[in-house]
């Protein structure tokens, strides 16, 4: 279409190549971008959506024992931008888990997600999570796919099966959700 219409204006045939050439460019982006949606796992899906959240501070992760006042998870300002905490401002978006230090010890800082993260995925990360991907389905395939925070927690069992989610236990309250490395959710390597 945009070719005919530069022909109709009578545009010159240089003009005319490089919408050709943008054409093709287009074309080739297009199945690129095809190629890699096609081969996103429901779990890795689930996993880039949730850090675009934070990265995009439309979602904050707060600390395991929440505080009253409006100070980030850790005093190191790089991390607390990496879990939805502005610099000098309050986070936006909605809560889509807690942070865990050093959890239980095993020297890994553990996010465990609340199992309604994946709406706010769903809501504000739509590009990245495929049409009819479910809650329960992306949740197992972070599972699954190896994604949670390995050895540090137990799935809790009800009724002999698995529930899909951890609980954990910091200053009196009780929390429930998936564990996921902040080393994974980054993609980095263990230090």
């Amino acid at each position: 279409m945009l070719e005919q219409y530069a022909a109709h204006l009578e545009m010159d045939d240089e003009f005319c190549d490089r919408i050709s050439s943008m054409r093709e460019d287009l074309a080739t982006l297009t199945v690129d971008l095809s190629r890699t949606q096609q081969g996103r796992t429901a779990g890795h899906a689930l996993v880039d959506a949730l850090r675009y959240l934070l990265e995009s501070q439309k979602g904050y992760v707060e600390a395991i024992v929440p505080q009253d006042t409006g100070n980030g998870p850790t005093a190191d300002t790089s991390l607390n931008l990496r879990l939805g905490w502005p610099t000098g401002r309050d986070p936006r978006g909605e809560i889509l888990g807690r942070f865990v230090p050093n959890a239980r010890g095993k020297g890994v800082d553990v996010v465990v997600f609340s199992r309604d993260a994946f709406q706010a995925a769903r809501q504000h990360a739509r590009h990245l999570i495929p049409a009819g991907q479910t809650a329960r389905t992306s949740w197992q395939a972070v599972w699954h796919e190896g994604l949670v925070a390995d050895g540090i927690w137990e799935q809790r069992v009800r009724d002999g099966a698995r529930t899909g989610e951890i609980e954990t236990q910091a200053g009196g309250s009780r929390f429930r959700g998936v564990p996921i490395a902040m080393s994974t959710l980054y993609g980095e390597d263990e230090a």
